[in-house]
């Protein structure tokens, strides 16, 4: 009877221990899976970590088993771990020195940037600063405290090379603007002097049409009237332009003389 009631024990344990182990390998080969596709970011990996406590925790509910599978089972689970633990201290071991490169590339750039902004060929200049501003883009993932210092050092040397750029292109402009109006005014006198000087020849041409007329005549003395008007206007004309060209003389003078330093008191 003795006998007989083990041997039942025996065989429900033994049902029971089945069951269990079924149940241990739809779990360890769930483990199992989390290495085909390796993870490539902090979150997967933070996904795996958090997979395999959970499956653990899972195993242990399951309960005792017994026999040659449960240690085999058990050495497959351990093993994902071990896989696991490795292969997570080398991503984080990559990812730091990858972050350490990235921030060596951003301070490079950063002294490349404030270099380039004490440049005053601005044209060139423009260019490799557009580079560095993609360059900075590409340069990947860093620390942000770091990456936050880096960014506000290169974004104040563009904005100092880029308003110095502004301003060159000001000043230029208005340089430019002021040898245009000084050569509209040149060329206005110019041709006020060579417009009374065709009219003087033209008068003076006219003249010979009344060479067998009388000199009293109106008609000549009307031709004459107008070509000593012609000569006039030319003499206006002249004095005009050489009046004109003094004054832009000394505008040019006083602009080339040293100013007075303001802080030096009068002798």
């Amino acid at each position: 009877m003795l006998h007989e009631k083990r041997r039942v024990k025996f065989e429900e344990q033994k049902v029971q221990n089945s069951a269990r182990l079924e149940a241990k390998v739809a779990k360890v080969a769930e483990a199992e899976a989390l290495k085909e596709r390796e993870p490539k970011s902090h979150q997967a990996w933070q996904n795996v970590t958090e997979k395999l406590n959970e499956l653990r925790t899972e195993l242990g509910k399951i309960g005792r088993t017994f026999g040659g599978q449960s240690d085999e089972l058990w050495t497959r689970f351990k093993a994902v771990e071990r896989w696991a633990y490795k292969e997570r201290n080398n991503f984080y071991k990559d990812r730091k020195k990858n972050l350490k490169s990235a921030l060596d590339v951003k301070l490079q750039i950063v002294e490349k940037a404030e270099a380039l902004a004490q440049r005053t060929d601005f044209g060139a200049a423009a260019k490799e600063m557009k580079q560095l501003q993609q360059e900075w883009k590409d340069s990947g993932f860093a620390p942000k405290k770091a990456t936050d210092e880096l960014w506000a050092r290169f974004r104040a040397a563009g904005n100092t090379f880029f308003d110095g750029m502004r301003g060159a292109q000001g000043e230029e402009r208005a340089v430019r603007n002021v040898a245009y109006k000084k050569a509209q005014g040149t060329q206005s006198a110019r041709q006020t002097v060579e417009l009374a000087r065709r009219k003087l020849a033209q008068m003076e041409n006219n003249m010979g049409f009344f060479q067998f007329a009388k000199p009293d005549s109106p008609i000549v003395q009307d031709a004459l009237n107008k070509v000593d008007q012609a000569r006039r206007e030319l003499e206006v004309a002249e004095k005009g332009f050489r009046d004109y060209q003094k004054a832009e003389r000394a505008k040019t003078a006083d602009s080339l003389a040293p100013s007075e330093d303001p802080g030096t008191p009068e002798a």
